[in-house]
């Protein structure tokens, strides 16, 4: 009997498996033509594209199915950024971020930190996009996905030339050619394109016309008219800065008439604007003039592109209809196909009636056990409600730390700029109020470390302010002694605070760097940080130098020079900041410091590292590379902290010139 039920029990098993896998394979396929119906039209109707993309999101709820749910994050993140909803956006891209790193899809983790690099651009996040845009590359180039490289560097490599970024936007150009065996003909285009507009951009016209003729040639043969059109604009553009007016006026007519020919509006008001500047160049004022009045007519038609744009959109609505109408004979035919399954069903239901009597017995059997454990599910009950609103509050964290995450620039990038270099970087929590910061111009890297007020969420969220405002001091006000950019930043962290109602007198202490690769010097500013530089004990740039401030060995000397005794943010006695310079030579080494190393308590009696044994230690490690110098540091403070709690953040940079 025994053996007759079991038999039983397997059999009944193998019915609802197969079952629930049937249904299951049928539930994917149409929830993947949704999607895929969905991505097909978002660029001609977005608005219906989205519609299907809910679709494909009520499908699935009502399915249970989780396998798409990335997918429809990330569609319904690029609709939501289309309408400028930035905050939904954001979240449906993290989510999706997290679907398909727990999937390691990192094809599509790719795309997902493209789309949002836009978003960090569209809200005024510049820096941050760009970097998200080099986590992208990363993930596609180190997981083997060509394609995704590929498409990365080409917008890597025209972002830095539309910011006007030309070293960064040929490092980003050598990495694409090298990749032109992988590359489909449009791929090609764009590459040449991109490399004809570095060289307009350094003002290499010559070069640019020969790469611009270059994608001419991709775009005649792979019969790319949009692409055509623009090219001719740039030839043109090209040998107008090369005074060669005839080629100009060649290419420019050629760009005008591709755009009529192909009702390319916004092309055509290109080519009219570069027909507007030969004629001008030639002194044939008469055509200017008639180019003009054309440049007006074409901007009239532009001003109306909305409303043409809306006709579209409802003539397409039509077409969608007809979509739609073939989705739902297509689910009527799935609906009757489940019907057949109900059917057998049916014919299964007397297996069902002997499992039920087993059931019966065995809830029998429990319900003693199951009085006496209520306790015991109540009590799990609030142990769940606790971890729950524990996870949402790490979530929140954690989210915050993706954001800090965003400003600071990734390890690979800073051994771009600065190949010798270390970075010892350990948050006492999740987030941390120490950052370090790298950038550079046409002759200068700066480099910094700062230590902001607090740590955790306080200290995060005081660094991302002081963060903003050394990049505004930089780039918008155009400052670039070390001394001159604290000053502004000072200023900046003053003035958010000072809105606030109550008194805020939180900001940061830094050792800021600017390294000038022309001449060999570095200028320092700081904010009660300094900065250390190991040099050699025969060095002729010594004598300037003050003994008080200087540690040597037999073959090296560490020289310390020290910042303002004030931080950055409000300060009763505050002075102007000092800017210094050192002249280097090839092998010296600079090192910066958050206090947090030399606080922490350990050691045999408990007291704090401080900065004479981190000192000591430089001197014993100079003969070691960067790398080795890092492990070392880390070793002597994990050393040192043994089982004490780490009392700060931690950053320390060490770049050797």
């Amino acid at each position: 009997m025994r053996r007759k039920f079991l038999r039983l029990s397997l059999v009944i098993a193998v019915l609802l498996v197969g079952h629930n896998l049937f249904a299951a394979t049928e539930d994917s396929l149409i929830i993947a033509d949704l999607i895929k119906k969905s991505n097909e039209i978002y660029y001609e109707n977005p608005d219906s594209s989205y519609r299907l993309c809910c679709e494909a999101e009520k499908k699935s709820q009502y399915y249970g199915n989780t396998q798409f749910m990335g997918d429809i994050a990330h569609c319904k993140a690029r609709y939501h950024l289309l309408v400028t909803d930035y905050d939904l956006s954001a979240t449906e891209i993290n989510f999706a971020i997290q679907i398909f790193e727990q999937q390691k899809n990192y094809p599509k983790l790719s795309r997902a930190y493209s789309l949002k690099s836009i978003l960090l651009d569209r809200i005024g996040e510049p820096d941050a996009s760009t970097n998200m845009l080099r986590e992208a590359y990363f993930i596609s180039k180190n997981h083997g996905d060509r394609d995704g490289e590929i498409g990365r560097l080409i917008n890597l490599s025209l972002d830095f030339i539309e910011r006007n970024y030309a070293d960064s936007a040929y490092h980003y150009l050598l990495l694409l050619e090298a990749l032109q065996s992988s590359m489909d003909e449009r791929d090609r285009y764009f590459l040449e394109q991109n490399l004809g507009l570095y060289y307009h951009l350094t003002e290499d016209y010559t070069k640019a016309v020969y790469y611009f003729n270059r994608a001419w040639l991709v775009a005649d043969q792979q019969k790319m008219t949009d692409s055509k059109a623009t090219i001719c604009a740039r030839l043109a553009e090209s040998y107008l800065a090369l005074n060669m007016l005839n080629e100009a006026e060649k290419f420019a007519l050629e760009s005008y008439q591709i755009a009529v020919d192909n009702k390319l509006i916004f092309e055509e008001e290109d080519a009219v604007i570069q027909l507007v500047k030969v004629y001008e160049a030639q002194e044939n004022y008469q055509r200017a003039f008639d180019f003009r009045g054309r440049l007006i007519e074409v901007e009239e038609r532009i001003n109306k592109i909305e409303k043409v744009q809306q006709l579209k959109e409802d003539e397409y609505k039509l077409s969608l209809t007809v979509k739609e109408k073939e989705l739902a004979e297509k689910e009527n035919v799935i609906n009757a196909e489940k019907l057949k399954s109900a059917e057998a069903k049916n014919q299964n239901m007397l297996l069902y009636f002997v499992l039920v009597l087993v059931v019966l017995i065995l809830v029998f059997t429990v319900y003693i056990y199951l009085q006496t454990s209520k306790l015991n599910k109540a009590i799990a009950l609030s142990k769940t409600i606790l971890e729950q609103r524990n996870k949402e509050i790490m979530d929140s964290i954690h989210y915050a730390k993706q954001i800090q995450d965003a400003i600071l620039p990734p390890v690979r990038y800073v051994s771009e700029i600065l190949p010798d270099n270390f970075i010892f970087y350990r948050p006492k929590d999740v987030v941390a109020g120490d950052f370090y910061w790298i950038e550079q111009t046409a002759d200068k890297i700066y480099f910094a470390v700062a230590d902001c007020t607090g740590h955790g969420v306080p200290g995060a969220m005081v660094s991302v302010i002081c963060h903003n405002a050394l990049n505004r001091s930089l780039k918008e006000f155009g400052f670039s002694k070390p001394s001159e950019i604290l000053e502004k930043t000072s200023e900046l962290v003053v003035e958010t605070f000072v809105k606030s109602d109550r008194e805020v007198k939180d900001g940061m202490d830094i050792a800021l760097c600017a390294f000038d690769k022309n001449n060999f010097t570095l200028q320092f500013a700081g904010a009660n940080n300094p900065v250390w530089i190991m040099k050699s004990i025969h060095s002729e740039n010594l004598g300037t130098v003050s003994p008080k401030n200087l540690l040597a060995s037999e073959d090296k000397v560490l020289i310390e020079i020290r910042g303002n005794r004030q931080p950055i943010g409000y300060f009763e006695k505050k002075q102007v900041f000092l800017n210094q310079t050192v002249q280097l030579e090839k092998g010296d080494v600079i090192y910066l410091s958050s206090d947090g190393y030399f606080d922490q308590f350990g050691g045999d009696k408990g007291k704090k590292i401080k900065s004479k044994n981190f000192k000591e230690k430089l001197l014993n490690i100079q003969n070691f590379t960067m790398k080795e110098q890092q492990e070392m540091i880390i070793s002597l403070f994990d050393t040192w902290k043994g089982d004490f709690e780490q009392v700060d953040d931690i950053c320390v940079m060490g770049v050797r010139v």
